[in-house]
């Protein structure tokens, strides 16, 4: 380990007082006083190519004996001016030599002693260069979002040790203004707010600034409507008689009966079909990251709970047997393997791999073209995509009456509060459309 000490300079461009100017003359004095200082273990420095003026009071060699401590690198600070009330000389701006000072002494006293120049941006590299137990799709998307919003923003550049929570929670508001979701900015905290724990912990800062940060952006209150009993027949009915969507006929048909993740639907073999026991065996999950070039894997679930097998009842069983009869009798990329697999039970007309950017856009084309043939406008009022489809099912099943524990199992949840929020909400619907029922029949 070395020794960190701070170089407190007066500055080269500061006119000091006649008082505290000292003689260039007399340096037998000032060499004596330097060894006695030396002596002592503190450091007097001078940068190249500037005379420092040193004070004859020497009041700095004070400041230097509490700030010296052992770390593995020196500090040097500077400023144009000794005292705030003091007039800025030279081109360095900012706060003045005592209250950089100050601010060091506080440092000290609270225990802090790392490295004051890194950067937020940094700390969150070094987290995510140390976080080891992330599902690789998890750190995949951390990676992904470092590089887009926090590696090269103004919030990333900033120092650590001037971070106040203000900056934080005035980024995440620009950030939603913008038109970020919720659940983006709740990702963001994800990194932010560990890597500045991090910080903590290396003595860098003394708390974390990111606390309570996200109480305007609770994902909660993005609540996603499932489509109704109508527009999903209309959805379905559209896939199937248009010949440029019926490719995607099954796998939507799939998604509505099973509630499954579109990673796990992509990443379903005909291994995992097991006709003769009726169930669809879940244990991966097909990834994939376009960063540079498209890289294609398969993982796990990302919890124990995602690992289930989903009963086949006949229309289920009917569905996957027609499926295969479209697999066998359509071209398949011989190529095309993904971690020893090939034989996927869903794929694209070129026999690869199906995207799921190129799943969302399909049904938001048919849904476009289902408005244009109704000509109405009290149908398909919200969004429409993959996640939408798993909710819809979700929903299907929580109003049949399926018991919330069963429902967990099904939708690969491990956490139960996850489900009830679907089970709540699906169950208020009913409850509405019951009691508008009843207003009906009443009149």
């Amino acid at each position: 380990m070395y020794q960190r000490f701070y170089f407190i300079y007066d500055s080269p461009w500061m006119e000091q007082p006649e008082e505290e100017k000292q003689s260039t003359d007399n340096q037998a004095e000032y060499s004596k006083k330097e060894d006695n200082i030396k002596k002592d273990n503190y450091v007097i420095s001078k940068s190249k190519g500037h005379n420092f003026p040193q004070r004859t009071d020497y009041d700095f060699k004070a400041i230097e004996k509490a700030y010296i401590y052992k770390v593995n690198h020196i500090e040097q600070v500077y400023s144009n001016r000794l005292n705030k009330s003091d007039k800025k000389l030279g081109p360095l701006d900012g706060l003045s030599l005592r209250e950089k000072e100050e601010i060091i002494r506080r440092r000290l006293q609270e225990g802090v002693i790392g490295d004051s120049n890194v950067t937020v941006s940094e700390v969150c590299r070094v987290y995510l260069d140390v976080k080891h137990n992330l599902a690789k799709s998890t750190a995949n998307n951390y990676e992904c979002y470092y590089k887009r919003y926090i590696k090269d923003s103004v919030l990333g550049k900033k120092k650590v040790v001037e971070l106040k929570k203000s900056d934080i929670l005035m980024y995440y508001k620009e950030k939603s203004d913008q038109g970020l979701a919720n659940g983006t900015i709740a990702i963001i905290q994800k990194i932010i707010h560990p890597a500045l724990d991090l910080a903590v912990d290396d003595r860098i800062i003394p708390r974390n600034p990111s606390n309570r940060c996200m109480k305007e952006y609770q994902c909660e209150c993005e609540v996603k409507d499932a489509l109704t009993v109508e527009e999903q027949k209309l959805l379905l009915e559209y896939l199937r008689d248009n010949s440029k969507t019926e490719s995607y006929y099954h796998i939507f048909q799939v998604a509505l009966l099973t509630a499954m993740r579109i990673g796990e639907l992509l990443g379903l073999t005909w291994d995992d079909v097991n006709f003769k026991d009726n169930y669809i065996d879940i244990n991966h999950q097909l990834v994939y990251r376009p960063d540079g070039k498209t890289e294609l894997y398969l993982l796990p679930p990302k919890t124990k709970a995602g690992i289930r097998q989903i009963p086949m009842n006949n229309t289920l069983r009917e569905i996957m047997i027609a499926q295969k009869r479209v697999w066998f009798s359509s071209y398949r990329d011989p190529k095309f393997e993904v971690d020893g697999k090939s034989i996927f039970c869903f794929i694209s007309d070129k026999g690869r791999y199906m995207f799921n950017s190129n799943l969302n856009r399909a049904l938001k084309k048919a849904k476009d073209a289902i408005l244009d043939e109704t000509k109405r406008d009290d149908i398909f009022e919200n969004s429409i995509s993959c996640h939408i489809l798993r909710y819809t099912s979700a929903t299907r099943l929580a109003e049949s009456g399926m018991t919330p524990a069963t429902l967990q199992y099904i939708l690969g949840h491990s956490d139960p509060k996850r489900t009830m929020q679907i089970y709540v909400h699906a169950q208020k619907k009913q409850i509405r459309r019951e009691l508008e029922l009843a207003d009906t029949l009443a009149l």
